[in-house]
């Protein structure tokens, strides 16, 4: 009896070997991208050794491929946002959300083709990407997470939504310095979600009548002076007030327009504390067409935007 037991274990350790052999042997075998195969390879045509020494796709855990990508293509993974383009958010780890204003029916883009905003006769429903800073399986941003550098944003002239809690707007990514738009509505809508517990939508303070945006902004390099930002998608980034200039981006046109909110009479837009720190390029627009700059109140908003696309 205990020579049995012997063999059965020797058998079974046999087993266990020849399983991962097999199963080594699965992962091996995949073929190459562009080949059913490997016997696909032309004779004449073999596999450089490039290929085999340096290939440009690695297995994950996940048995996915993944790139090896540079950090100039990855977004960096802190808490901020963007306006949502009509081409939607970039690829990655993002949560998109809305928020919609109650305005008046003069509230307008300048281009449509531009930013994703449902413009009603009594409504602007705008719509947000928000970094997610969580881990994700989505394949983009896994090969990001390999990158060697961490990604971080460039010095330069521009704006973002803060991505913070609202108890804590002031926090901006390394660089930048907060500033604050208002928005106050015509109408009263109560059934809008006060955000401070959603994490698809900006930082701010969302009330029936008013709400309160929060930005990100830096002012440290001139905008005419290229930066390296992720461009495999369009996106939306915002002027400051001061240069009035969208900041230049290798790679990609900027395009320059605006967004027209007809709000009621006390919207403002500023820093609250330091007026000589940066934020958004934005006019409170006088009743009558005029404008002006600086915490004024006024009976609408105009938001300078800079639309970013590879055409």
């Amino acid at each position: 009896m205990p020579k049995i037991k012997g063999i059965s274990a020797f058998a079974l350790q046999i087993g266990l070997y020849l399983s991962v052999l097999i199963w080594m042997t699965v992962i091996v075998a995949e073929p190459v991208p562009g080949r059913s195969s490997l016997s696909d390879a032309d004779e004449d045509s073999p596999l450089s050794e490039d290929y085999w020494f340096s290939p440009p796709k690695v297995w994950n855990f996940r048995r996915h491929v993944t790139r090896a990508v540079a950090a100039s293509e990855c977004w960096p993974r802190v808490k901020f946002g963007l306006l949502e383009s009509s081409a939607g958010c970039p690829n990655g780890a993002w949560k998109s959300g809305s928020v919609r204003h109650l305005l008046r029916s003069t509230s307008s883009v300048s281009s449509q083709n531009y930013l994703k905003a449902d413009i009603a006769s009594d409504s602007v429903t705008l719509h947000f990407c928000m970094r997610d800073t969580e881990p994700s399986e989505n394949l983009e941003e896994f090969d990001c997470l390999h990158v060697v550098n961490e990604p971080t944003f460039p010095p330069g002239s521009y704006c973002l939504f803060n991505g913070q809690r609202p108890n804590v707007y002031e926090r901006c990514p390394a660089g930048f310095y907060w500033s604050a738009v208002g928005v106050d509505d015509v109408g009263h809508d109560g059934n809008r979600q006060y955000g401070a517990d959603r994490r698809d939508i900006p930082t701010g303070e969302f009330f029936p009548t008013f709400s309160h945006y929060y930005f990100c902004c830096r002012n440290d390099s001139s905008p005419s002076e290229p930066v390296t930002l992720p461009i495999a998608q369009s996106f939306i980034l915002l002027p400051l007030n001061s240069e009035r200039k969208c900041q230049e981006i290798t790679g990609v046109k900027a395009r320059m327009f605006s967004l027209f909110l007809d709000t009621e009479g006390e919207s403002y837009f500023g820093h609250p504390d330091k007026q000589s720190a940066p934020y958004a390029a934005t006019e409170v627009v006088i009743e009558g067409g005029g404008s002006c700059s600086g915490d004024r109140y006024g009976k609408g908003l105009k938001l300078h935007l800079c639309y970013y696309s590879k055409s």
